[in-house]
């Protein structure tokens, strides 16, 4: 199940508003992931990302397992290369970057305008203040996501990526449908397979596109003193305050001989993911993306047994 909610203070310019808050809530989307084994026709294991977005919309994304490594999750040493991503609207039907409408776009795009009536939050210099939403991100929401990785030191990752088959997909399968209040006004159907063409598009979900990764986090927790086998909660050291991650938290249980007087500093492992999904709406005569990124790590404890030789 994912959740959206707006949480955007135009105070702190920070997402520090309460979840709570009357009309915070925008989206959810219940789904599931489908691993699905090779097959005489299919000779990689494909991933299956099924889901239904409750204003109309459902898809199935497929795309490749990615290949396991001799490391502790089966992935790429080190840090991920976020991708690029471009919010910038073009005309239905050409996908070049150079058919982006940058020129059009420029001033709705800009974070420093103020008063762009159709754009919430409508102030947004706080935010820009705190480098959480600035004309960059805008253009290219995967930013944050990179933000979020600054000062982390990640052992691992496992990327992978699913879509719903548009032409320059890995697996030409799977697809997106809408109800018909979202695809506007067709032309009528020719037949049980082939799809009515999208005349005037309301909200047309295009495709969809969505790369996620898996990485292994190495933090600092300093434990206090402690007797034998005693369990503490901790949250990790964390990077200094413009970093933009998330803070777990750990279940730290001490050696049989405890934690010494003045506390020790350890290194602990956790997990995070982090993902970014590009779904192309049509309306207006145009393509718009529609990104949404995050950066999530386990509301429950992860647990982490000293032996003493930390």
């Amino acid at each position: 199940m994912q959740t959206v909610q707006n949480v955007t203070n135009d105070e702190t310019g920070k997402g520090d508003k309460p979840k709570t808050t009357a009309g915070s809530g925008i989206h959810f989307e219940p789904g599931m992931f489908l691993y699905v084994p090779k097959a005489n026709f299919q000779d990689k294991d494909t991933i299956v990302r099924m889901a239904s977005i409750p204003h109309g919309t459902t898809m199935n994304a497929q795309g490749h397992v990615p290949t396991k490594t001799a490391n502790p999750l089966g992935g790429v040493t080190g840090a991920p290369t976020i991708d690029v991503v471009d919010t910038t609207p073009f005309p239905i039907g050409k996908f070049n970057p150079e058919d982006r409408l940058v020129k059009l776009f420029a001033t709705p795009m800009d974070a420093g305008r103020d008063n762009l009536t159709l754009r919430v939050p409508q102030k947004l210099k706080p935010f820009i203040e705190q480098g959480t939403i600035t004309k960059e991100i805008i253009k290219n929401p995967n930013i944050v996501l990179r933000n979020a990785l600054q000062g982390l030191t990640v052992k691992e990752h496992v990327a992978f990526e699913v879509s719903t088959g548009h032409p320059t997909a890995k697996v030409n399968s799977g697809g997106i449908s809408n109800i018909a209040f979202l695809s506007g006004q067709q032309d009528p159907v020719k037949d049980a397979v082939t799809p009515a063409s999208v005349v005037r598009p309301n909200a047309h979900a295009e495709s969809a596109t969505s790369k996620f990764w898996i990485e292994k986090i190495e933090y600092d927790v300093i434990v206090p003193k402690l007797p034998g086998n005693a369990s503490i909660d901790l949250k990790p050291e964390m990077p200094p305050s413009h970093h933009q991650a998330p803070t777990p938290r750990f279940r730290i249980t001490a050696p049989p001989g405890g934690v010494p007087p003045g506390g020790k500093k350890i290194k602990v492992t956790g997990t995070q993911i982090q993902y970014s999904q590009t779904i192309i709406l049509n309306f207006g005569g145009l393509s718009w993306p529609h990104v949404t990124c995050a950066t999530l790590v386990p509301t429950d404890l992860q647990r982490f047994q000293m032996t003493g030789k930390e």
